[in-house]
């Protein structure tokens, strides 16, 4: 996102399961949150360092993750717009209970839910990668702003986010400005 963007400070919303109490656990509702993950990036940090950097935020968010996504907007009190979200517009999720696109049946004592497709036509962020895990890997999907990108840019995206994740791979210590984003 530095690269693509030419920003150094990114910052990136990630949802999260909000079950403090152990009192919630078996009640039913939709109990979560937003993280913003923000990273700055001054000078040009290898892989390992970045991903260190990263997982350092990631705990700190974790020891202050009571604290609700709203009254985070209300103290930095950003300009506020009906056409995006306060504070960031990039939305990563990492779905670690499964993905709703899996073809799976749930029974619950006599009731059978099994789940359905459904396109809600809107983005709620500029962009949004969803990843969850499967037997083969990791499959992902890309929701975005058709105002902001149209579906080609989108999958040059989708191509050089692969390609950059393949670099990483093979020498994680280079720096971060020196991988490819293309094929």
């Amino acid at each position: 996102l530095s690269r693509w963007s030419g920003k150094t400070d990114i910052a990136v919303g990630s949802g999260i399961a909000s079950r403090l109490r152990s009192e919630l656990e078996g009640l039913i509702g939709f109990f979560a949150d937003v993280w913003v993950l923000r990273t700055e990036m001054p000078g040009d940090p290898t892989f390992v360092e970045l991903f260190d950097k990263v997982k350092g935020n990631i705990l700190a968010a974790y020891s202050n993750q009571a604290v609700p996504f709203d009254l985070i907007v209300d103290a930095v009190a950003p300009e506020r717009s009906l056409s995006y979200t306060p504070i960031y517009q990039v939305m990563f999720i990492l779905q670690n209970a499964g993905s709703a696109t899996e073809d799976k049946e749930v029974t619950v004592s006599e009731l059978s839910l099994e789940p359905i497709g459904g396109e809600t036509g809107i983005s709620k962020h500029d962009l949004s990668l969803n990843l969850w895990p499967t037997d083969a890997g990791l499959v992902g999907s890309m929701e975005y702003s058709t105002e902001l990108f149209c579906q080609d840019t989108i999958s040059t995206l989708i191509s050089r986010f692969v390609c950059l994740l393949d670099e990483i791979v093979r020498d994680p210590d280079k720096p971060v400005s020196e991988y490819a984003l293309s094929e």
